[in-house]
């Protein structure tokens, strides 16, 4: 999977780590899962709302975009989540603050 990053190919690696992650670590790739699902949910409205204003602002300045938002691959979180400090009653994912990634398609 490092080959695929050196050589650009970041969809590839994404479509490689997950199943790998998810047959080598079940436990913890179905609990890292649900605690994304929830952060994501709790995040939505925010990201919706980015999205949007950025594809009305694309609109009113007169460029023809589209706005895209997407989770991160749950490996790649995973491997954040291990650099993050770890304090005793705070959620460690509430302290990534790229779940979500997105792209500007003009």
């Amino acid at each position: 999977m490092p080959l695929a990053r050196r050589m650009g190919m970041m969809l590839v690696q994404a479509e490689l780590e997950n199943p790998a992650f998810c047959s080598l670590e079940p436990e913890k790739y179905q609990r890292l899962a649900r605690e994304v699902e929830e952060e994501i949910k709790w995040r939505l409205p925010y990201i919706s709302d980015v999205c949007r204003t950025l594809q009305e602002e694309m609109k009113r300045a007169g460029i023809h975009a589209e706005v895209h938002a997407w989770q991160k691959p749950l490996a790649s979180i995973s491997r954040k989540l291990e650099d993050v400090p770890r304090q005793s009653n705070e959620n460690p994912l509430s302290q990534l603050h790229d779940l979500v990634s997105s792209h500007i398609l003009v």
